[in-house]
């Protein structure tokens, strides 16, 4: 047979103490509250201490294979982006960034691009490319997540 100390289901809670039996912290909390409030006040004024940047950048060694996988896809969606577009026939308007798919461009007045004004929020419609349908990846390079940014294009340029 068990005893009541074996079966943790049927220990009993822990006994509940009077206030005064209670320990008391070893700063009372009204201190506490007192210097965090005083150092809020010191700090008001005072711009937060930057932090260093890591040894190795931004750099995740774990997520590096994903990296490289999600390269890899999208280069694989590209290239059968590439034949989809030979096959079925799709178009970009020439002002905004929407895409019809099908042998002719729709013609509602919701063209919102940087010229619709001049053709009155008709879509003017041309062949669509790859580059219309994805959006183009912007990479940056960052050594410091405070400092400067980086473009691809310039990551080898010395500043």
């Amino acid at each position: 047979m068990f005893s009541m100390d074996e079966v943790p289901q049927n220990a009993d809670f822990p006994r509940q103490y009077a206030r005064k039996e209670k320990k008391p912290f070893p700063t009372p909390i009204v201190e506490l509250r007192r210097a965090a409030r005083e150092r809020l006040k010191m700090m008001k004024g005072q711009p937060r201490k930057p932090l260093s940047a890591p040894n190795n950048g931004l750099l995740v060694k774990s997520l590096i294979p994903t990296a490289y996988n999600v390269y890899n896809a999208r280069i694989t969606l590209i290239n059968n982006l590439k034949k989809l577009l030979k096959v079925v026939p799709a178009h970009a308007c020439r002002w905004c960034s929407e895409i019809h798919v099908g042998p002719i461009g729709q013609s509602f007045k919701s063209c919102k691009g940087a010229q619709a004004n001049l053709c009155k929020g008709l879509h003017e419609w041309m062949k669509a490319h790859v580059e219309d349908m994805i959006i183009p990846i912007e990479a940056y390079h960052l050594k410091d997540r405070l400092g400067k940014r980086i473009p691809h294009e310039e990551r080898f340029c010395i500043p």
